[in-house]
């Protein structure tokens, strides 16, 4: 009979707490095959001067070739944004590029993983909004693409200390300085 409760209270735990799950974890994964239907997502080899900052369409690109454009300039930032971040650290794009042109650095917004969401702020910068290939690294979660995409912009594995930040400062294609904000206090 304590066996039978004990399955029963189970089972009801289980089912009760299997309705919080419902839906999908934005930002666990891409969520690439739920918004390629909503968003103009254009998979790109390499960037060229010609994407339109102008246009709803977010170019997905791997590190390397982001690494091969930000050499193109002598200070760039490079934003890992999400369009659901309410995190003190995640600031609103317009915020950002205003930032930016005030100390003469070019802005890149990498975006985390689709979200319809992202078509709110488009426009806010000099760049299109860029994500990361997650066709090119071979995987659909988000940790494993943004690990591997870094490592490749970088040129190196990033340690603990420089990991899921978000905002990362280049001279050329050489990493200075990572930051959780860039808004000083």
């Amino acid at each position: 009979m304590k066996k039978i409760k004990i399955i029963a209270f189970l089972f009801f735990i289980i089912t009760s707490v299997s309705s919080c799950f419902y839906g999908s974890f934005k930002g666990l994964t891409s969520n690439y095959n739920n918004e390629k239907e909503n968003l103009k997502i254009v998979f790109l080899d390499s960037i060229n001067d010609n994407q339109n900052s102008k246009s709803e369409i977010i170019y997905s690109l791997n590190g390397l070739s982001l690494k091969n454009q930000i050499s193109k300039y002598d200070k760039s930032l490079v934003y890992i944004w999400s369009t659901n971040c309410s995190s003190e650290f995640c600031l609103p794009l317009y915020s950002v590029q205003s930032i930016c042109d005030e100390k003469g650095i070019e802005l890149f917004v990498i975006l985390e993983y689709y979200d319809k969401n992202v078509k709110d702020h488009f426009n806010q910068t000099k760049n299109p909004i860029f994500s990361i290939d997650h066709k090119y690294y071979e995987t659909n979660f988000v940790s494993s693409y943004t690990e591997k995409f870094m490592d490749d912009l970088i040129g190196h594995k990033l340690n603990d200390s420089i990991s899921w930040k978000r905002y990362y400062y280049f001279e050329k294609d050489e990493l200075k300085d990572v930051k959780r904000t860039i808004v000083s206090n």
